[in-house]
């Protein structure tokens, strides 16, 4: 009886055993947006688990989306179009595999959406209302991840047409909201004087991407000094 209970043993562990089911998938950033790469990650119930994930999304008329990368429980993808989209995930091999999905929306009606799209590098005008010293302001601007920004204008004007183009950390563009016409804000902008200087909170707004992101426009208001002096409409395009 020894031997045949010594022998049952390790059949008996080994029918046992099972891959951990999967628990979720985490999104990020969550709402996700078309600015951003798309970051799903697999939650298991155990970290010791053999088998590959092999991954699937599809939009609401069942097209495949493309992946960009995938590697065990990670895996990043994007799209161009908004709606929602099921990421599917698939664990283990043959009959013990576990399957989880989840139903996401890819939305441009958010805050975060905005921020991620203002990134990077832009060139374009502001045109200026009549009668002012300036009528066209031509300008470079790169937007940096944190909301901060460089901007340099043209020779008669600096970029947002009031300050100063020099860099100081606290030169930012916040999104504070988004309306049916486009986004809304504030934008900071340095005066430089002497050795030293002042930040102003004006006003930004009809903030809108179009052309996959590509083209940007936005409305900006001199209202720091309690005036309303605007709209400036600039109308950039993105460099990289």
């Amino acid at each position: 009886m020894k031997k045949i209970t010594l022998l049952l043993i390790p059949i008996l562990l080994f029918s046992c055993s099972k891959n951990a089911a999967i628990t979720d998938i985490v999104i990020d950033p969550n709402p996700p947006s078309t600015a951003d790469t798309i970051n799903c990650i697999a939650l298991t119930e155990s970290m010791t688990n053999k088998g590959g994930f092999d991954w699937e999304i599809t939009s609401e008329d069942g097209n495949e989306i493309e992946i960009i990368e995938s590697e065990n429980n990670f895996m990043q993808w994007s799209t161009d179009y908004t709606g929602f989209y099921t990421v599917k995930v698939k664990h283990g091999i043959g009959k013990k595999a576990t399957t989880y999905s989840k139903e996401i929306e890819v939305s441009n009606s958010t805050t975060n959406y905005y921020k991620s799209a203002f990134r990077g590098k832009w060139t374009g005008t502001g045109d200026t209302p009549a009668g002012w010293a300036v009528d066209i302001i031509d300008l470079n601007i790169e937007f940096f991840e944190d909301g901060g920004y460089s901007a340099q204008g043209s020779s008669d004007s600096p970029a947002f047409y009031y300050g100063s183009d020099d860099d100081n950390p606290g030169k930012k563009i916040i999104i504070t909201e988004v309306k049916d016409n486009g986004a809304a804000g504030n934008l900071i902008i340095y005066f430089s004087s002497g050795g030293g200087g002042s930040l102003f909170i004006d006003t930004v707004n009809e903030i809108n991407f179009s052309n996959a992101n590509n083209t940007l426009k936005f409305n900006y208001y001199r209202t720091s000094t309690g005036d309303n002096y605007g709209p400036i409409e600039y109308s950039l395009q993105r460099v990289e």
